[in-house]
């Protein structure tokens, strides 16, 4: 996963100063971690996931998006930035920039679940149809 993140041009795509101003937006209102200034542009986007849950939770709860106490609103564009970028970084997370890397991290992902079912069934727990 983390060559996955660090491999050249991952996130070329957001380059543009727009998704830096929006992670700066956004830090300031949340003073999430992550997002602090001193990280790079690509660890602040991965970031922006923790708080593309957290807007979906607000939204789910019909909440102010964000609140803080600094007055800072998050609008409908920002929102629609913080989609982009997590659902990318999601992509990147789980699929990969390359069929081989796409492989590779479903392999992983599978984990010990083969061997667990292979276990249950020998052991004679799982409904065998």
């Amino acid at each position: 996963k983390k060559e996955v993140f660090s491999s050249a041009g991952a996130f070329q795509c957001f380059s543009d100063s727009k998704y830096e101003d929006l992670v700066d937006k956004v830090w300031k209102a949340t003073k999430y971690e992550k997002l602090g200034p001193e990280g790079s542009l690509t660890k602040r986007l991965q970031g922006l996931t923790s708080v593309y849950q957290q807007v979906n939770i607000e939204q789910a709860h019909d909440m102010p998006l964000l609140q803080n106490a600094d007055g800072i609103q998050i609008d409908e564009k920002d929102v629609k930035a913080i989609v982009e970028v997590s659902e990318y970084v999601f992509r990147l997370r789980y699929q990969g920039t390359t069929c081989e890397e796409q492989k590779e991290l479903a392999r992983r992902a599978t984990g010990l679940l083969p061997v667990e079912i292979c276990r249950l069934l020998y052991a004679g727990s799982l409904d065998k149809e």
